[in-house]
C-alpha cells in the first residue's frame, strides 16, 4: 500500500490548510458568516478525481491558493469536481478538464442547472457562475506561468462559453446590489440616527445617567459608522483587534480579513473619537478574557451577525424620528450604498475600485454599470439640454389664438376648456388636477401638444418617470427609447418656461 507523505500545514491569508497526497483540509474561520471565533472544516478528497488528472488539478489548486487565496482554491476544486461528474456521465472521466470545447463548456453549464446542492435545492445561478469564474481564473494563472500544459487558447474557450451562458448573471448581481443599497434619504436618516445615539452615549459618559430611551449602544454605533462611512467589510470587523488601530495625528485601521488584501485606511475625524471610545470601553473585558478583539461587550466577542441585530434594534428605537424602510438591513449594505454613491459621482472605475479596495474592477462594475445608468438619468437635463433646445425651437409656433389656429374638431374641445384663452396654450384633457394628473402620461404623447402653464408640473412628472425607468432598464435600446421621451418632454418644459419668461411671468 502506497504511503502518503506527512501532512503539511500552511497558513494562507488567515486560513490554515493541511495538505497531503490524498486529502486537503481547509480550516475556515467563520468570520465571514458573522460568528467571531468559530472555525469550520472543508475536506478535499483527491480520490474523487481521475488519477491521470490529479497532479494537474492539485498543482493548479496550489497556484490558486498562493495567488488568489485559500477560499478561491477551494471553489476552483469544487468546480472541477463538478466537471468530472459531468464527464463521468458521458463516459469521459479521464478527459483533460481544461481542454473542453466551447460547446462542451456550454453543455456543462446547462447540466449544472439540473444539479442539486446539498440541502438547498438546485444550484443557484451565482454559484454555477462562481465555479466557472474560479476555473477560468486558475486556467489564466496557469497559462500565464506556462504550467500544466494550459494555454491561452483554453482561456479563450471558457470565456466564450461564459459570455454565452451567463449573460444574466451580472445583471442579477447588479440588481441585488442596487436593491441592498440605501437611497439618499435612508442614508441620511441612518447617519442622523447614529449621530443622535453617539450624542446620547457622550451624555451618558458625562453624567452617568442612562437615558429614558435606554442604554446607548456604542458597538452598534462604531460598526455602522465603519461599514457605512469608512468602507470596512463585516468580515474585517470580525477579526479587528486593538493592535490594528494606529493612533497618531490621524487614526488608521489595519484591515486584514481572511483572503482579503491587507492594508491601512485612514478614518475621518468624526470616526476617530468613536474608535478611541470603543478601545476604552472594552479594555476591562479584554484583560479578563485574554483577547484583543475590538468588538467585545462584557464577556462576549461579537461577530457581524450580532452587530447586525444591534443595528436593527437601533432602527426600531429611532423609527419615529429617522425612518429607514429597509427590512433586514445589514452592515454589508454599507459598502453597497457607498459603491452606488461613488459610481454615481465619478466616471473613473479605477478610482472607485481603489476606494472600495476591490481586487478586480469587475466587482466594481457591479455597482458602476447600473448606477452609471442612474447617474445618466439624474444628469439628463444637462446632457440633453442642447437637444431639448433644438426641439423647443422647432416646436415653437406662435400661439396667439389657440382656437383660431386649431382644426375645427380641436377648437370645439378648446372652447369647452376654461383655460382656452391662456396665451401659453391649453391641454384638451378636461382635467383640473395639477401636479398629480391621473393622466400625466398623456402629456408627452398628446396629439394636440398645446402646453399650458397649469400642465408644467405634469410634464416634469412624466419626464422624471421616464428617467426613473432608465435606472432599471436592462438593455441599451430601452435606455435610448426612455431618454428620447425624456428629452422630448424636457423640450416642452423649456418651451413653456421660455414663453413665460418672454411674457414676464417669470424672471
Amino acid at each position: 500500500m502506497k504511503k502518503t507523505r506527512k501532512q503539511k500545514i500552511t497558513c494562507v491569508k488567515g486560513y490554515v490548510v493541511e495538505t497531503d497526497d490524498l486529502t486537503w483540509v481547509f480550516h475556515i474561520p467563520s468570520n465571514s458568516r458573522g460568528s467571531a471565533g468559530e472555525v469550520s472544516k472543508q475536506f478535499i478528497y483527491w480520490t474523487d478525481f481521475p488519477t491521470t488528472q490529479r497532479s494537474k488539478i492539485m498543482g493548479m489548486a496550489q497556484l490558486m491558493m498562493e495567488e488568489k487565496g485559500a477560499d478561491n482554491a477551494l471553489v476552483f476544486v469544487y468546480g472541477v469536481r463538478w466537471v468530472y461528474r459531468y464527464l463521468a456521465e458521458g463516459g469521459r472521466q479521464d478527459f483533460d478538464f481544461n481542454k473542453l470545447t466551447e460547446t462542451e463548456w456550454g453543455g456543462f453549464a446547462k447540466w449544472l442547472e439540473e444539479q442539486n446542492a446539498n440541502i438547498s435545492g438546485k444550484l443557484k445561478l451565482t454559484t454555477r457562475r462562481g465555479y466557472f469564474v474560479h476555473i477560468k481564473s486558475a486556467i489564466k494563472t496557469a497559462a500565464f506561468l506556462d504550467k500544466f500544459g494550459v494555454t491561452y487558447e483554453d482561456l479563450e474557450t471558457i470565456e466564450a462559453a461564459m459570455r454565452r451562458r451567463f449573460r444574466d448573471a451580472n445583471l442579477l448581481a447588479m440588481y441585488r446590489a442596487s436593491k441592498r443599497a440605501l437611497n439618499e434619504d435612508e442614508t441620511l436618516n441612518l447617519l442622523e440616527m447614529i449621530n443622535e445615539e453617539w450624542n446620547a452615549w457622550r451624555e451618558f459618559k458625562a453624567t452617568g445617567k442612562i437615558p429614558l430611551e435606554g442604554m446607548p449602544d456604542l458597538l452598534a454605533i462604531a460598526a455602522t459608522i465603519l461599514c457605512f462611512e469608512e468602507t470596512v467589510r463585516p468580515e474585517e470587523l470580525n477579526v479587528m483587534e486593538v493592535k490594528h488601530i494606529r493612533i497618531g495625528e490621524a487614526v488608521e485601521i489595519l484591515l486584514c480579513a481572511p483572503n482579503k488584501a491587507e492594508g491601512y485606511i485612514e478614518v475621518s475625524k468624526e470616526t476617530a473619537p468613536i474608535l478611541k471610545e470603543l478601545i476604552e470601553y472594552g479594555s476591562e473585558a479584554r484583560r479578563t478574557h485574554g483577547t484583543e478583539r475590538l468588538f467585545i461587550d462584557d464577556e462576549n466577542v461579537l461577530g457581524s451577525n450580532q452587530l447586525n441585530k444591534r443595528l436593527r434594534k437601533l432602527l426600531e428605537k429611532y423609527w419615529s424620528k429617522y425612518p429607514v424602510d429597509r427590512p433586514g438591513i445589514r452592515l454589508s449594505d454599507g459598502r453597497k450604498t457607498l459603491g452606488a454613491y461613488l459610481a454615481s459621482t465619478t466616471n473613473d472605475e479605477e478610482v472607485v475600485r481603489l476606494i472600495l479596495r476591490h481586487a478586480d474592477v469587475g466587482t466594481t462594475k457591479i455597482y458602476y454599470v447600473r448606477q452609471g445608468k442612474a447617474q445618466l438619468s439624474r444628469n439628463i437635463r444637462n446632457a440633453l439640454k442642447e437637444y431639448a433646445l433644438r426641439f423647443s425651437r422647432a416646436y415653437n409656433p406662435a400661439v396667439v389664438d389657440p382656437i383660431a389656429d386649431s382644426p375645427p374638431e380641436i377648437a370645439e374641445v378648446l372652447k369647452r376648456n376654461p383655460d382656452h384663452t391662456n396665451i401659453y396654450g391649453a391641454c384638451t384633457e378636461d382635467k383640473e388636477v395639477e401636479g398629480d394628473c391621473e393622466k400625466g402620461i398623456h402629456c408627452g404623447d398628446c396629439p394636440l401638444l398645446i402646453p399650458m402653464v397649469s400642465k408644467l408640473k405634469n410634464f416634469e412628472i412624466e419626464r422624471d418617470l421616464y428617467l426613473s425607468k432608465v435606472a432599471t432598464a436592462e438593455n441599451d435600446r430601452d435606455i435610448e427609447h426612455l431618454l428620447a421621451h425624456a428629452g422630448m418632454l424636457e423640450g416642452h418644459i423649456l418651451n413653456i418656461k421660455r414663453k413665460m419668461k418672454l411674457a414676464g411671468v417669470i424672471a
